[in-house]
């Protein structure tokens, strides 16, 4: 509390580092109490985990846990693969080796095309196979873009799905992100721009063969540090030897501009 030269009154909250430290470990300590005192096993799972790089907590999280022994089991899950994989593959990071690796496959097609044709019937509307096909082709699958253009479609369809109805939602998504893409696309020096491009022509395969990089004007040693540089961006990543943009609409939305 304050009071100023006029006789105000005010109040203002500070909280020192050793306070965060330590509301931060009572947090974290709080599965581990509830499991003790109830004789509970307990499963805390952090989804998007990646994001904790941002508050550099790795390390005093780790110390936190691997006190819990077998009372509580953690789960940590994310979208950024890279990331992820450096968290827990470099010898230099505090969950080094910490962990059991899970792959979670891709939601196939098939599986796709049941779950949506279900959900448009239940709302009296209908949608073709091959719209959920196309949808699929969009987002190359990825469950998060796909439910976002899926949504978008049935909210666009009174009753049956049509390739117009299609194309419009894509266009909408676009729209929507535009600001995004702009500020992103605006950011990246001018190798990183032409990468990008060069990997949505070859659809990011074999962008190493000297064929693909005589055309480009690209030299071997540009694209190996652009990507990399892509990567640590989270605008691009790797999977089965092919290069792809993490989000599925920025690639129309640069095959536009």
């Amino acid at each position: 509390m304050t009071l100023s030269s006029m006789g105000d009154v005010s109040y203002n909250l500070s909280i020192v580092r050793k306070e965060q430290n330590n509301t931060l470990e009572d947090v974290l300590n709080l599965p581990f109490v509830y499991a003790k005192k109830f004789n509970k096993k307990v499963i805390v799972v952090f989804d998007e985990f990646q994001e904790i790089e941002q508050f550099s907590i790795e390390k005093k999280l780790r110390s936190v846990i691997q006190t819990h022994s077998r009372n509580v089991s953690y789960l940590f899950s994310g979208s950024k693969n890279t990331i992820l994989t450096q968290m827990f593959n470099d010898n230099q990071r505090a969950f080094y080796k910490s962990v059991k690796h899970l792959h979670i496959e891709q939601i196939v097609q098939k599986d796709w095309v049941k779950f949506i044709q279900n959900k448009f019937t239940e709302t009296k509307k209908n949608i073709d196979i091959k719209y959920i096909e196309t949808a699929f082709e969009i987002t190359n699958g990825f469950p998060y873009y796909m439910q976002q253009l899926m949504y978008m479609i049935w909210d666009n369809t009174t009753k049956h799905v049509n390739k117009g109805i299609v194309n419009n939602s894509l266009k909408i998504m676009l729209q929507r992100e535009s600001n995004l893409y702009e500020l992103i696309w605006t950011n990246l020096t001018p190798n990183q721009k032409k990468t990008l491009k060069y990997i949505i022509l070859n659809d990011g395969q074999n962008i190493y063969s000297n064929n693909n990089l005589s055309e480009s004007s690209i030299s071997a040693t540009t694209l190996k540090s652009t990507i990399e540089a892509l990567i640590k961006k989270d605008i691009c990543d790797k999977k089965d030897n092919r290069y792809y943009l993490i989000d599925p609409f920025m690639k129309y939305w640069l095959q536009n501009i």
